[in-house]
């Protein structure tokens, strides 16, 4: 997994920041954190945390057919990214109070990556973060609805 922040003092890698207000030739190199200047190449790597190896085969298709993989482009459609991209924003939806994640993270035995509060798009969260939000949105999308109509049910009074 790829990290998006520095190992040693956590800024944001930003490669595009070791050029700021310098001349290509002086920038520094773009391995190296622009606020401490650790060198990001040596961090420890991340394995990827396959929670469900259903889904997770189903995460890697769905990122083939994003790189042109034409196979399983038709499964891939912009109706399928708009149901994904919808139940993600459910889960970060502050009138869900977490219940949709916090399930899914018990009924696949895991604990959740931290959530970071307020109004914010998937795409500006932790990399961490936005895997398990789209891998548990993949999971109940693998069940072709069954998971998401069993857990209405159950709060249903």
């Amino acid at each position: 997994m790829l990290h998006d922040s520095c190992h040693a003092c956590g800024a944001p890698v930003t490669f595009y920041r070791r050029d700021f207000g310098r001349a290509i030739d002086e920038a520094g190199a773009i391995c190296l954190c622009y606020q401490c200047q650790f060198d990001l190449r040596t961090a420890p790597q991340a394995p990827v945390a396959i929670y469900d190896e259903d889904v997770f085969r189903l995460y890697i298709e769905m990122l083939q057919a994003l790189d042109g993989d034409a196979s399983n482009a038709g499964r891939f459609d912009l109706k399928f990214h708009a149901v994904l991209h919808q139940l993600c924003k459910v889960m970060l939806s502050n009138q869900n109070h977490d219940q949709l994640r916090q399930y899914i993270a018990k009924m696949l035995g895991v604990a959740t990556e931290p959530q970071l509060h307020g109004k914010m798009p998937l795409e500006h969260r932790r990399i961490f973060e936005r895997y398990q939000i789209v891998f548990f949105a993949l999971w109940l999308l693998v069940d072709k609805g069954g998971r998401i109509v069993e857990e209405w049910r159950r709060l249903s009074p």
